[in-house]
């Protein structure tokens, strides 16, 4: 079963069950393969890039595949639908790359100081 807070998300092609695991590692396969930084190739998922579905949905699969060439992956879409593939994939996405709702601070917090708290 997928952990949707761990970048995972699942999917049906065919009469199989595909796990997505979008893991930085599973990103940087993305942007190595689709040779796009990763704005990039969010933004060319948007606009319906095929290459970059392709190569988010194969990186995503190769933690459980990894023998999973780019072809195969572009018929694993044609077999769940692009449609279907792209919901998961998205899915998996937004778990991957939550959106921080705290403040400047909240990302840079004090550093911890050592001691017993006693003055002296």
């Amino acid at each position: 079963m997928a952990n949707p807070f761990r970048g995972e998300a699942t999917f049906k092609a065919g009469d199989t069950e595909y796990t997505l695991s979008l893991d930085i590692e599973a990103l940087i396969k993305a942007e190595e393969l689709s040779e796009f930084d990763m704005p990039v190739l969010l933004a060319k998922l948007d606009s319906g890039n095929w290459k970059a579905l392709r190569a988010i949905i194969w990186a995503g699969l190769k933690r459980d595949h990894p023998d999973l060439v780019p072809l195969r992956a572009a018929e694993i879409i044609v077999e769940a639908g692009a449609a279907v593939a792209s919901a998961a994939m998205r899915k998996a996405l937004i778990a991957a790359l939550p959106a921080h709702k705290g403040t400047a601070a909240d990302a840079n917090p004090p550093e911890a100081t050592t001691g017993t708290g006693s003055a002296g």
